[in-house]
C-alpha cells in the first residue's frame, strides 16, 4: 500500500481525516448476454490519505479518472475493492442508513451546479430541503441558517435571492448556491469536482478565493477535482496526478510545479497557457494521442504510448507509486532504484 504526501509520520495519524486504501472502482460492460463482462477500470489500487483542513488537488485529463474517485470516496459508488476510512471509521461497505452521520460531515459540489440544484424549488427550498432531511425540524432557525448561509458565499442581501430559482441566476450564482448548500450543514470534507470549469475567468477567481476562506475560517478539508493546474498554485496544498485510473505523481504544489518528475506531469504543466504574450504562439510539449480505453489499457504503463521517454520495461511492467524524495512520490519506471 501506497500512501500519499508524508502525513504517515509517527504521532500524526489523529490528523488524517480520510484513508483511502487499495481502492478500486469497476464498472461492469456487457457485449452480449451470453458473453462474459468487462470492465471499465475507472479507479485502479488507488491508495492515499488526506489530513484535516488541508486542500489536496487530484489534476488529469478528462476521463482519467478524477471524478469517479471523488464519488467514491463520498460513498456516492460502493467500492469494487479497498477501502475508505473516514475520520477513523471504515465506510466502505456501509448502508445508506448506516452513512447517514457521514452524509452531514461530508458534501460535493458538482461541476455543473444544476446536479445538486432541482430546478423547480426556489433557492430557498433547496436549501430549506437539505436542513429538514437532516433532522432540523425548527423552522426559525432553518430560516436563520438559510439567511446566514447565503450570506457567507456572497449572495447578498439574501432576501433578493431566496424566492429566485436556478434558471433566474447566473452560473456563477448558481455555484454559489451550490456552495452554500454544501457548506449548510458545516460539514468538516468537501469533494469539489471542477467547481469553476463552466464559469467566466474574473468568476473563477472569485469562487476559488471563497473555497479557500472557507477551508481557513472553518478547517474545512478539500478534495479539489481539475484539469487546470494553474488554479492549483494558489489553492492546494499538494497535487496528485492521475492518468488512466491510477495515481502517477504526488508531493507538495510548489514541488510539482517547480520540478515535475513523470513525464505526464510535465507534459500537463508544459500545456498551461503562458501569461506572457510572447510566448503564447510557441508549441507546447504535450503528449500525442489520447488518454488510453480504461477497458483494455496498454500493458506496463498506461502512459508508455504517448511517452517520450519510455524504456523497454515500461511496455511490460506497470510502474509502482514509489517514495523518491520526503513526501514526493512517482509511479515511473525512470526512478526505479
Amino acid at each position: 500500500m501506497v500512501v500519499l504526501g508524508d502525513e504517515d509520520m509517527p504521532g500524526d495519524n489523529e490528523n488524517i481525516i480520510l484513508e483511502v486504501k487499495d481502492l478500486k472502482m469497476w464498472f461492469p460492460v456487457r457485449k452480449g448476454l451470453l458473453s462474459k463482462p468487462e470492465y471499465v477500470k475507472a479507479v485502479n489500487n488507488v491508495s492515499f490519505s488526506i489530513k484535516k483542513g488541508e486542500t489536496l488537488a487530484l489534476v488529469g485529463e478528462s476521463g482519467s479518472g478524477k471524478t469517479t474517485l471523488g464519488k467514491t470516496v463520498l460513498r456516492l459508488y460502493e467500492p469494487s475493492e479497498g477501502s475508505i476510512i473516514f475520520d477513523g471509521k471504515d465506510i466502505s461497505h456501509l448502508t445508506e442508513k448506516e452513512l447517514r452521520w457521514f452524509r452531514k460531515r461530508a458534501q460535493m459540489i458538482y461541476q455543473d451546479p444544476y446536479e445538486s440544484l432541482n430546478p423547480y424549488y426556489k433557492v430557498y427550498d433547496i436549501l430549506d430541503e437539505v436542513l429538514i432531511s437532516n433532522g432540523i425540524t425548527d423552522k426559525e432557525e432553518r430560516s436563520e441558517r438559510i439567511l446566514s448561509v447565503l450570506d457567507r458565499v456572497g449572495l447578498t442581501p439574501p432576501s433578493e435571492y431566496i424566492k429566485k430559482y436556478p434558471h433566474m441566476l447566473s452560473g456563477g450564482q448558481r455555484q454559489r448556491v451550490a456552495i452554500a448548500r454544501a457548506i449548510i450543514l458545516n460539514p468538516d470534507f468537501i469533494v469539489a469536482d471542477e467547481p469553476v470549469s463552466m464559469l467566466d475567468a474574473s468568476i473563477r477567481a472569485q469562487i476559488l478565493y471563497l473555497l479557500r476562506e472557507f477551508r481557513e475560517s472553518y478547517g474545512i478539508t478539500l478534495l479539489y477535482i481539475t484539469h487546470d493546474l494553474a488554479t492549483t498554485k494558489y489553492f492546494s496544498d499538494r497535487i496528485a496526478v492521475m492518468y488512466a485510473g491510477r495515481l502517477i505523481e504526488v508531493g507538495k504544489t510548489r514541488e510539482i510545479l517547480g520540478n515535475p518528475f513523470h513525464p505526464y506531469t510535465q507534459a500537463l504543466i508544459e500545456a498551461v497557457p503562458d501569461p506572457d504574450p510572447q510566448n503564447r504562439l510557441k508549441l507546447r510539449g504535450t503528449p500525442p494521442g489520447e488518454p488510453p480505453n480504461l477497458i483494455n489499457p496498454p500493458p506496463g504503463c498506461p502512459f508508455n504510448p504517448r511517452c517520450p521517454k519510455k524504456l523497454d520495461i515500461c511496455e511490460k511492467e506497470v510502474p509502482e507509486l514509489i517514495e523518491v524524495s520526503p513526501g514526493r512520490k512517482v509511479a515511473c519506471h525512470l526512478y526505479r532504484t
